[in-house]
């Protein structure tokens, strides 16, 4: 598993960090260019072929952390773009792996391992 600092801000909405299993983090790493171009295609192809619009996607990763309480309020909100906290802080800087192995238990909890994803 890959952390990543995004550091994007689209209105009120952040994204400051996210975890990505290695191999898809190497293949957005090998990507030219990702812009709002690429997102506008996802939304569309998410949206026709399993009826999620993409920005429901942050609700539903939010939602799946917090299930079961396995990742921590702190954590989730860092996962979801908001740094308020000292604790917050803390867990991207200065504990990483102890965030991914929750973000790893938390998928789990619905039977997805995203440390074995294949691409």
């Amino acid at each position: 598993m890959t952390i990543i600092a995004i550091g994007w801000t689209r209105g009120n909405k952040k994204a400051l960090a996210t975890i990505l299993p290695t191999k898809y983090s190497e293949k957005l790493r090998a990507l030219p260019k990702f812009d709002y171009t690429d997102i506008a295609a996802i939304h569309k192809i998410m949206k026709r072929d399993v009826g999620i619009a993409y920005i429901a996607m942050r609700k539903i990763h939010y939602n799946v952390m917090r299930f079961r309480d396995t990742v921590s309020l702190d954590e989730a909100e860092v996962l979801a773009g908001r740094f308020k906290s000292v604790s917050a802080r803390y867990y991207v800087l200065h504990d990483p792996e102890k965030l991914t192995a929750k973000y790893v238990t938390a998928w789990m909890n619905f039977g997805i391992d995203v440390s074995a994803i294949s691409i």
